[in-house]
């Protein structure tokens, strides 16, 4: 039986330290990536929450759309603006010669339409960073 240091269980320490998301074209992995902090880290408390009032605000905002396909449509379309600023905390570093600054991450986000939900869906799957430890 292995016994565990109190570190171990330090998430924030875990949810801090960044890890790579392999970036994919046409179905296949490259050598880019991008360096993600962990949804739950700290460092990451304000956006994290900002984006599920503005996540509530868009709710509020489709409730009247009575068909719900149309309804899903109008609120997805609120979504990627929603979605940016948190998915740009996130990202704390990346392969590419560019620096990963605020414009450059806003704009691989807005010139890859889903990314910044694919940036928030890695960052937030457990497995991911806790197999840093």
């Amino acid at each position: 039986m292995t016994i565990s240091k109190l570190e171990d269980f330090f998430t924030d320490d875990i949810n801090s330290a960044p890890y790579k998301m392999v970036l994919y074209r046409h179905g296949k992995p490259t050598d880019a990536y991008l360096l993600l902090t962990g949804y739950e880290a700290n460092a990451i408390a304000k956006p994290r929450l900002d984006r599920q009032k503005a996540y509530g605000r868009a709710l509020d905002s489709v409730e009247s759309i009575k068909v719900e396909a149309k309804r899903e449509e109008a609120l997805q379309e609120l979504m990627e603006p929603i979605n940016q600023p948190l998915a740009m905390a996130l990202i704390s570093g990346w392969s590419f010669a560019k620096k990963p600054t605020d414009a450059n991450k806003l704009k691989l986000l807005q010139q890859n339409k889903g990314m910044s939900d694919l940036v928030i869906g890695n960052s937030a799957t457990e497995a991911n960073y806790y197999s840093k430890k």
